[in-house]
């Protein structure tokens, strides 16, 4: 059954009414208009593969510390209602829940299978009382105006079809002076990711080396490619829209979107820093979403990753070059 406090929150923010789903989705709700519907541009790793792709990607910790920085920046401690678009199984949620005892937050995303775990994992710990969900389309019209003190999206707006309705609907729900922060992946960084990628298939060539290590190399290649172009993958066949990654943004194009939904600011701000980048997200990707031990690619891969970050980039363009990003607008 809803209590009395979900209902509040859920009638506070949405101008539709909603269904509660039962079963294994016990808990979360969704609006009547997208009840049995089907869901698009959304891969079975995000629905009935949830536990697996919670396993993986779990990151409460590190989320926290990207976070931690815009928290301080605001005029006074969070509290309140956050709303969360793309909440999966709580990466930005868990976080703003552990550290910050006056918030609650209204969890949305497209799997009620992910919103599932978040309720076990917010369950677990004790915050099952501040956490309320709703699986829905982000893009759909469903929210009031002004309900939300902030808002948050962890890596959502690159796997949408279309950004910019998102942003324009969850600004809308911040009331004034409200900021809506989202971590997103930018071109410019992964540009010259690809470029080392080159290299090393190159250089692959040139020594007759073989390998499963470099046709996963050969398809971060074709990725970066498609969420650059919006084209289809290679060897598949599939359209981008059918892709989960859809997106890798650039400065301009944020700044596009906050002209068209007429926020009073945008800022943004790079997360890595001038360090080792470029060895640091290779090895993140052929790792954790490769699954390959370090020891798969040989040690003269590695050096060319280090070169990039050694050589050919500067601490200043390190400074400039965009690779994760965080993007908050400022109703």
């Amino acid at each position: 059954m809803q209590t009395d406090l979900a209902a509040g929150v859920l009638d506070r923010a949405f101008k539709v009414p909603l269904a509660a789903l039962e079963g294994r989705y016990a808990g979360v709700f969704t609006p009547t208009a997208e009840v049995g519907k089907p869901k698009i541009g959304v891969s079975s790793s995000l629905l009935e593969r949830a536990d697996d792709y919670f396993n993986k990607y779990e990151h409460y910790d590190y989320i926290f510390w990207l976070l931690q920085s815009e928290l301080e920046r605001l005029p006074a401690p969070l509290s309140g209602l956050a709303l969360d678009i793309g909440s999966g199984f709580g990466n930005t949620v868990i976080p703003l829940l552990s550290n910050c005892p006056d918030l609650s937050v209204l969890a949305t995303d497209i799997s009620p299978d992910l919103l599932s775990v978040l309720l076990r994992e917010a369950g677990q710990r004790g915050f099952g009382s501040r956490c309320h969900a709703v699986a829905m389309d982000a893009h759909g019209d469903y929210l009031h105006e002004e309900f939300a003190d902030a808002a948050f999206g962890c890596a959502v707006l690159h796997h949408l079809q279309d950004p910019t309705t998102v942003v324009r609907s969850t600004l809308r729900a911040l009331k004034p002076g409200g900021r809506a922060v989202f971590i997103e992946p930018f071109q410019p960084g992964h540009a010259v990711l690809r470029m080392a990628y080159e290299m090393v298939l190159w250089e692959a060539s040139r020594r007759k080396a073989k390998g499963a290590i470099f046709s996963f190399i050969q398809a971060m290649i074709n990725d970066i490619h498609v969420r650059t172009h919006q084209s289809v993958l290679p060897d598949t066949g599939m359209a981008w829209h059918e892709l989960d990654d859809k997106w890798l943004f650039t400065r301009t194009h944020f700044e596009r979107i906050a002209e068209s939904v007429r926020c009073s600011d945008l800022i943004i701000r790079q997360i890595h820093g001038d360090g080792d980048f470029i060895q640091q997200q290779a090895r993140v990707a052929i790792t954790e979403y490769g699954s390959f031990p370090v020891a798969a690619l040989p040690e003269w891969g590695w050096a060319i990753f280090k070169r990039f970050d050694d050589v050919y980039l500067s601490k200043e363009l390190k400074r400039d070059l965009i690779m994760e990003g965080i993007v908050t607008f400022i109703r």
